[in-house]
């Protein structure tokens, strides 16, 4: 191993391909393409005049021109794989309903709701505003494009972000001390994998984030090139490079937080390495630390929140997202529709009650949808939408307090100066009757059927009688709950009178529980969220609701209305990360039948099902997201490979079994550095999946697919390494052969093309699990 002090000596040569494993710190040499290690052979020289020197040491394809060369090859060749019939279909693919529909609000300015953070849809909004599009079509899935909308402009930059990726593959292996063989090889399987293609030719987020993923990988591997030499030029460059596309990768897609815990894995071995190899002192280290905690948490953390100062402003108008967001988010909206609210709430009142927590969403019943279709119950849920069925009228539980607020209408009818005496307090008891079908709101001992837990009861609609019953009476419990739904306690007292916009908590005595909603479907039918009752509840934020329309014609004219505060800017971007996250965690799978994109994150790296994208008999075009199943089998086999190699490895440790000269010197530092960087992308852009409750689909396991790719070819250029040169080649070439032939095979599922017969599109079906 070598110190600094064996740095500042030198005395190392030219290093060849054979010599690359011979020392592992030579695994990930310089990221200046001229150098390919720290120590120089004439001291005497400058830093310009020793990369002229290297310049001139390097011939054939490893010169700097040959290297412009092969990288003008692959980008020509991924180009036209890219490219080609990109305009087929002219209608809207998949998911450009959403992506597309987002940059046409984003050219109207209108507020709109999405689990994604908004850098990428910027970049589409950007794209189609320079080529003229003014936003008005609906991109509704399977209709054609009108005139107006430049979709192959946008496709083509989606097209340009997945060519990008070619270079930046190759540039990996190379700087993460692999041959140029392999950063060829590399390069072709990442241009030639059908389900990369399929993604990176359509309006759609996932070739940005891949490109900006890719390029986060290499940032660090050139950053890590330069451990030896800290607080240079180039150590800071790549440090601020890493931390910047950490940024752009985690600001179009959330799985950039997986991009996140993979760099700081790599810190955590980059800090161990500079306290046992470097031998750098504790003042050093703690300059280091903080030079890493700047650049890649607080610079990508301070671009993030920037990036929304600039998303609010485009979105300034009131839009399709408003359900999604609090009256108070939409305050700072232009054309909002949010208008004060009586302040008062009081008996005979006919109110709208929203959740405080989850989407804000509206307690709702419909006639006709029943809990249980044996029990004619009529339902009761949570929508995200405010109208009609969202209405309650407030009722006293008491018979003889009911009869007496008669009264007091009637004797104020005759005679308007006498005070009004029907104001809610808290403790109060109440009945709550639907405004539409004048069911009355009630729970009963019944395990609720979307949760199917015992401490959670069902609610449900009953027929409204005069004389209630203990399951429809509810007692008020005043709490006043923020934006963010989080409750702060307030002593129960009878003093405290109820009004508008303030937070509350219902509790039904007779089964001793509150009624709450949370992101549970209220059946396995229904994608409406649940509303139940839960026991044991103390102060949880689910069992908050907020009154947010309040109608009483019998209040006294003087009443005061209230209305809601707008938030500040960090206000706003709390609570739209808050909505995003928890809409991303509760997107459930399909409740109707079977959705083969939903095959299970187990199925993925045996690519057992493909998708469907788009499908038109008219013109016979069909999109068909399958990936390039030679390459897709090997990628996970290599997995599979490194796993063992790893686990023999520490068997043989436990057994006492010391390492040979070749193990220490090349097998191990090649598994932890090179090999093990990409083992780490793949496992943690791949295991969260299996703890997702949300849907997930087969195109979401493509960041993983990219790391598997690099682990494979990592793989082969180590054993091939050992082989004779001739031999070598023509192995290579064997194998881009046969992953090309693979994706000639699948090509029409990408493009959309005609496969000329039944019979041959019938013929690739490897496993009968596929389904064309």
């Amino acid at each position: 191993m070598r110190t600094q002090k064996n740095d500042q000596k030198g005395g190392r040569g030219k290093v060849g391909v054979k010599d690359i494993f011979n020392d592992w710190d030579l695994l990930l040499p310089s990221t200046d393409p001229y150098e390919n290690d720290d120590d120089y052979d004439d001291q005497d020289l400058n830093e310009d005049e020793r990369r002229k020197k290297r310049q001139l040491n390097k011939k054939g394809w490893e010169s700097p021109k040959g290297q412009t060369i092969l990288l003008t090859i692959l980008v020509t060749i991924a180009i036209f794989v890219r490219i080609w019939k990109l305009a087929i279909p002219s209608a809207v693919v998949f998911d450009e309903q959403h992506f597309g529909g987002f940059a046409a609000d984003y050219l109207r300015g209108e507020f709109f709701m999405d689990i994604h953070p908004p850098l990428g849809k910027m970049l589409f909004a950007a794209v189609a505003y320079m080529l003229g599009f003014d936003g008005n079509f609906d991109f509704i899935p399977g209709n054609l494009y009108s005139k107006n909308v430049p979709y192959i402009g946008m496709r083509m930059f989606a097209v340009a972000c997945g060519v990008g990726l070619i270079p930046i593959s190759y540039l990996t292996m190379k700087r993460s001390g692999h041959s140029t063989q392999a950063a060829m090889l590399c390069a072709v399987f990442v241009t030639f994998e059908n389900a990369m293609i399929t993604q990176s030719r359509f309006i759609l987020l996932d070739a940005p984030m891949m490109l900006f993923m890719g390029y986060t990988m290499l940032a660090w591997i050139n950053f890590y090139n330069h451990r030896n030499r800290p607080f240079t030029r180039g150590w800071w460059f790549w440090l601020i490079q890493t931390g910047f596309s950490l940024f752009l990768s985690s600001s179009v897609k959330w799985v950039g937080l997986f991009t996140i815990a993979t760099i700081g894995l790599c810190v955590l071995k980059y800090l161990q390495e500079s306290r046992t190899h470097l031998y750098i002192s504790t003042k050093d280290f703690s300059k280091q630390f903080t030079a890493l905690f700047l650049c890649l948490l607080v610079l990508p953390a301070t671009l993030y929140i920037g990036l929304h100062v600039i998303d609010f402003r485009l979105l300034s108008n009131t839009g399709s997202g408003n359900a999604w967001v609090s009256p108070q988010f939409q305050m700072t909206l232009k054309g909002h529709d949010v208008l004060p609210v009586m302040a008062d709430v009081a008996w005979d009142s006919k109110v709208h009650i929203r959740h405080a927590n989850t989407n804000g969403g509206w307690v709702h019943s419909m006639p006709g949808e029943y809990t249980r279709e044996a029990s004619k119950d009529q339902a009761i849920q949570l929508v995200e939408w405010d109208d009609d069925l969202t209405c309650w009228q407030i009722f006293p539980a008491d018979p003889k307090l009911r009869q007496r607020h008669n009264r007091h209408k009637q004797d104020r009818k005759v005679n308007p100066e006498i005070e009004f005496d029907g104001y809610i307090y808290d403790g109060d008891e109440i009945r709550l009757r639907h405004c539409y079908s004048k069911i009355a709101l009630a729970t009963n001992d019944i395990e609720s059927l979307g949760s199917n837990k015992t401490y959670l009861r069902e609610v449900r609609g009953i027929k409204w009688l005069k004389q209630p019953t203990e399951e429809t009476i509810w007692r008020l419990e005043l709490i006043p709950a923020g934006p963010d739904g989080k409750p702060t306690p307030l002593p129960r007292d009878h003093s405290k009178q109820w009004h508008s916009i303030k937070g509350f908590r219902l509790y039904n005595e007779k089964q001793k529980c509150y009624l709450q909603s949370h992101k549970v479907f209220r059946a396995p039918y229904s994608t409406y969220q649940e509303v139940g009752c839960i026991q044991g509840a103390r102060q949880k934020a689910n069992t908050i609701f907020i009154i947010d329309q309040n109608v009483n014609p019998h209040l006294p004219k003087s009443t005061q209305s209230l209305s809601y505060q707008p938030l500040s800017f960090f206000q706003k971007f709390l609570e739209l990360n808050r909505v995003m996250w928890w809409t991303h965690h509760d997107l459930s799978a399909p409740v109707h039948g079977d959705d083969p994109a939903n095959g299970g994150a187990w199925s993925w790296p045996l690519l057992n099902r493909g998708m469907s994208y788009y499908g038109s008999k008219e013109t016979n075009n069909y999109v068909f997201f399958m990936g390039n199943p030679l390459l897709w089998w090997a990628a996970t086999a290599a997995v599979g490979s490194y796993m063992f190699s790893c686990s023999w490895s520490v068997v043989k440790f436990l057994k006492g079994k010391q390492e040979t000269k070749i193990e220490r010197d090349r097998i191990t530092p090649f598994y932890s550095v090179a090999s093990g960087t990409f083992y780490a992308g793949w496992a943690i852009h791949y295991i969260p999946f299996f703890f997702m409750s949300r849907q997930v689909s087969l195109h979401h396991y493509l960041p993983a697919l990219y790391f598997s790719i690099l682990l494979l070819v990592s793989r082969l250029d180590r054993t091939l390494q050992r082989w004779p040169a001739r031999m070598r080649y023509m192995t290579g070439i064997l194998l881009m052969g046969a992953v090309i032939f693979s994706w000639f095979q699948f090509a029409p599922f990408a493009y959309g093309t005609d496969f000329g017969s039944t019979s041959r599109c019938e013929s690739l079906r490897a496993l009968g699990r596929w389904k064309f």
